[in-house]
């Protein structure tokens, strides 16, 4: 591979600039051009690697990224930033951090970020410490967390917060059971695997009705199957499947609190 120098020359001979009696000066003109050119491109492609080293080390970019800041927000709390160099790449840190880890603070419970064409997404939620159900966060917290959350944007990507109410699940179903079981403690057990499934529903997943069905059968001693109908999100019906705007759901009231108003329950 021809040296940057002999490129130099190369170049000067093609456009007509190279007179052979003076070859030693040109070459002595086209030596020093080399050095210049050699070393910005040496820079350039340092700098480059300290600019994909500091990337790679902050997860810059990637759904982890998002998600880990947005669990890491304090209500209340103010940032501090480290302004040490790297050891590794020389340059400014510039890590944020709370001088003091409040758990009690740290109001985002859920937190999912979600890529497509309408553009970036984080959707978050926090926890009613009275129902132990996800809510979302007041109008206080969900200013202070987009103020915080402003530090750690991407230019160029802004993120949207969304933070709603739970969207709410209904249907009809039809309990087959075993007839020698007792009733009563069937529904209770009804009742309580219903509530489980919620609570491990993973945030910002898809809502499968079959999966409810079956995780229903599963947990529930005595029951041979739990057949769903008329299923709605927000009163909209759907089919086998949703994909939730807020992230998470909670049942209409009535299918807790008054279970055979809607849960039809057939002995075998």
């Amino acid at each position: 591979m021809p040296t940057t120098q002999q490129n130099i020359n190369t170049n000067l001979n093609t456009i007509g600039l190279y007179n052979p009696s003076a070859a030693a000066v040109e070459n002595e003109i086209a030596q020093s051009l080399a050095i210049i050119v050699d070393n910005t491109v040496s820079e350039i492609n340092n700098s480059l690697t300290v600019i994909n080293a500091a990337i790679s080390s902050k997860n810059y970019g990637k759904p982890g990224y998002y998600v880990y800041w947005a669990l890491y927000f304090q209500y209340g709390y103010s940032l501090s930033v480290n302004t040490t160099n790297d050891p590794t790449t020389g340059i400014p840190t510039l890590e944020y951090y709370y001088s003091t880890i409040d758990t009690t603070a740290q109001i985002i419970n859920q937190a999912a970020f979600v890529s497509n064409s309408g553009g970036l997404f984080l959707k978050v939620a926090t926890l009613n410490t009275t129902t132990n159900l996800l809510q979302q966060l007041s109008s206080l917290q969900l200013s202070s967390f987009i103020s915080y959350y402003n530090t750690f944007q991407l230019p160029g990507l802004p993120v949207n917060i969304i933070s709603l109410n739970a969207n709410i699940l209904n249907f009809t179903a039809q309990a087959f059971f075993s007839a020698t079981y007792d009733l009563p403690t069937l529904q209770t057990n009804i009742y309580n695997a219903l509530v489980s499934f919620r609570n491990s529903f993973q945030f910002n997943g898809t809502l499968f009705i079959t999966q409810l069905q079956s995780y229903m059968t599963a947990n529930v001693p005595g029951l041979i199957s739990f057949y769903i109908s008329g299923q709605t999100i927000d009163n909209v019906p759907f089919a086998g499947e949703i994909s939730l705007t807020s992230g998470y759901f909670n049942y209409y009231s009535v299918l807790l609190n008054n279970p055979s108003s809607q849960i039809t329950y057939i002995p075998q």
